[in-house]
C-alpha cells in the first residue's frame, strides 16, 4: 500500500514537472520583437520556374506567372578594390554586374521597438530593403571635411539624398493600398516624415531593446534581401552570418562618452565630422563613415498598430 501511494506521488510530481516544462517553453517562445506586415518592396529573387507574363510599368513593375508583382533591376553589387568576392543571391547564383534580374513584392515585415498608450508603434524594418547614398549632391571641401553648398555638413538628414528616397521613392513604391497608407503616421519629432531613419541615440536605446552603446549587438544585425544586394548593399560574406548587411542612420556619428573621454586625453578632436554619418555594421556596430558613401537602407515608420 505504501509502495503505491510512494508511486503515484512520484507519477504525480513527474506530470506536474512535465507540464511546468511545457509551460515555460511556451512562455519562452512567446517572448521576443512582436512583428507586424506593412507594405510590400521587391525582396527575393524570382524563381526559376516562374515566368513573367505581364508588363505593369516598362522597366519597373511586372506581373508574374504566380500572380505576384516583380520589380526589374539592372544589378550593382557591391565592389571593393580589396576584395575580389561576389555576392551571391538566397538561392546560391552568383550576381552578375550588368545583368537584369526580377526581384518579388513581398510583405515588408516590422520590428515594433515601442508601444504607445495612444494605439502607434515605431517600427523597424526587419531586413536591409535597400541600398542608397547618404549624399550624392554638390560638396566642396574645407579643412578636410565635407559641405554642402549651404554650409552644412553632408551628413545633415534633413536635406539628405536618402531621406529624399525615404520620403520619395521608398514611400509611393512599398505602400500602394489606402488600408495600409491609413496606418502610417508622421513622426511628429525631429523630422515629420512618414519614413525615416532611426538615429545613433535610439539605435542605442535599451528601451527599444539595443545595447546603450556602439558595440557589437545582435539585435542590430539585420540580413539583406536579395533586392538589396543587387542595387548595392554590402554584406558579410563568412560562413555563419552571410548576407547580414551595414545599415545607414540617420544622424552624423558620435563616440561612446567614455570612448571620446579617451581620446580627448590623448590630444584628439572629438566633435562630430560634418562629413561623416552613422551606420551599423555586420556585426551591429556603430560606426561612422564618410556619407557620400552607399550603404543599406533599414527604414523606420510610426503607425497604428493592427
Amino acid at each position: 500500500m505504501k509502495k503505491k501511494i510512494l508511486w503515484t506521488i512520484l507519477v504525480i510530481i513527474l506530470i506536474s514537472s512535465l507540464l511546468l516544462v511545457g509551460c515555460s517553453s511556451s512562455e519562452e517562445e512567446e517572448e521576443g520583437p512582436r512583428i507586424v506586415e506593412l507594405g510590400e518592396y521587391p525582396q527575393t529573387i524570382k524563381a526559376a520556374d516562374v515566368t513573367i507574363t505581364q508588363t505593369i510599368e516598362e522597366g519597373k513593375i511586372y506581373l508574374g506567372s504566380d500572380g505576384a508583382r516583380y520589380a526589374k533591376v539592372t544589378a550593382k553589387p557591391y565592389t571593393s578594390y580589396s576584395s575580389t568576392v561576389s555576392y551571391k543571391f538566397s538561392d546560391g547564383t552568383v550576381i552578375e554586374k550588368g545583368e537584369s534580374y526580377y526581384f518579388k513584392y513581398e510583405p515588408i515585415k516590422w520590428r515594433v521597438l515601442q508601444e504607445n498608450e495612444d494605439g502607434t508603434a515605431l517600427v523597424l524594418s526587419e531586413k536591409v530593403l535597400d541600398a542608397q547614398e547618404y549624399y550624392s549632391g554638390y560638396y566642396t571641401i574645407k579643412n578636410d571635411s565635407y559641405y554642402k553648398k549651404d554650409g552644412t555638413g553632408i551628413n545633415a538628414y534633413g536635406s539628405s539624398s536618402i531621406r529624399q528616397f525615404l520620403t520619395g521613392t521608398f514611400y509611393t513604391s512599398a505602400f500602394t493600398k489606402d488600408a495600409d497608407i491609413q496606418r502610417i503616421k508622421n513622426r511628429s519629432i525631429i523630422y515629420d516624415d512618414k519614413v525615416f531613419l532611426l538615429e545613433q541615440s535610439e539605435a542605442k536605446s535599451g528601451w527599444y531593446g539595443f545595447t546603450t552603446d556602439n558595440s557589437a549587438d545582435a539585435a542590430r544585425i539585420k540580413m539583406t534581401t536579395d533586392y538589396s544586394r543587387a542595387v548595392g548593399a554590402k554584406i558579410s560574406t563568412a560562413e555563419d552570418d552571410y548576407g547580414a548587411g551595414d545599415w545607414w542612420l540617420g544622424s552624423s556619428y558620435k563616440m561612446d562618452d567614455d570612448t571620446a573621454k579617451v581620446m580627448r586625453q590623448l590630444g584628439y578632436d572629438t566633435t562630430p565630422d560634418p562629413g561623416e554619418a552613422a551606420y551599423v555594421t555586420t556585426s551591429g556596430k556603430i560606426e561612422g563613415k564618410g556619407a557620400i558613401g552607399r550603404e543599406g537602407v533599414v527604414p523606420a515608420l510610426r503607425i497604428i498598430l493592427p
